[in-house]
């Protein structure tokens, strides 16, 4: 029987298939990195744009969006990175491959992260909130608890 793991997967020594390949936390470091620095180009680029319309900067609807899904992401950056980086670094030293329940975590963590500015970025009235932004903290919540977890699991 094949299953989508089969199809994007490598079998392992035991003949377990995995998804994702051992080094899959440092590669979520630098995509956290990539997110942070694409937020951070993004808030340059609506500020140089305002000061060229010579509109008073940090204000409109995109500016305030993009600030607050800034903002709130770059509470999270460092501490998902650390996580990786630190479930990685466990799994290496007790000589472990990686867990299913690391690489959900991870994942959780990437993919919560991109929801969530989405939801900000879409949402048309900051007061209130959308399902993505609701999604989106609900995946981070859920990927740091799972994480912080797995970190414990390797020895």
């Amino acid at each position: 029987s094949y299953s989508f793991c089969t199809l994007l997967g490598k079998k392992t020594k035991n003949n377990n298939t995995k998804m994702f390949p051992e080094n899959y936390p440092l590669l979520a470091v630098g995509v956290q990195g990539c997110i942070a620095l694409l937020m951070g180009i993004k808030m340059s680029q609506l500020r140089v744009s305002q000061l060229a319309a010579k509109q008073k900067v940090g204000e409109g609807p995109a500016f305030k969006q993009w600030h607050v899904a800034q903002l709130n992401s770059a509470e999270y950056h460092p501490l998902f990175m650390a996580l990786y980086l630190a479930v990685f670094v466990a799994a290496k030293l007790a000589n472990k491959p990686l867990r299913q329940a690391s690489e959900i975590g991870i994942t959780l963590g990437l993919l919560g992260t991109v929801v969530f500015i989405f939801g900000v970025t879409t949402q048309s009235d900051l007061k209130g909130t959308t399902v993505f932004r609701v999604i989106g903290a609900a995946c981070r919540y859920i990927a740091i608890a799972i994480l912080s977890y797995e970190v414990t699991q390797y020895y």
